[in-house]
């Protein structure tokens, strides 16, 4: 993730598969996107 200036503030692990624990989604319907974590245990849900 990168800020308003483009600066990277927040990084994601390398698991190899871009698709498998993360993905950036549009789940309120507002002009904001999400980021959705999970793993085979919890769902994390970032505002």
């Amino acid at each position: 993730m990168v800020d308003g200036h483009f600066r990277r503030v927040v990084t994601f692990p390398d698991d190899g598969h871009p698709d498998l624990t993360a993905a950036v989604l549009d789940l309120t319907g507002d002009a904001r996107d999400e980021v959705v974590l999970w793993d085979q245990e919890r769902w994390i849900e970032s505002p």
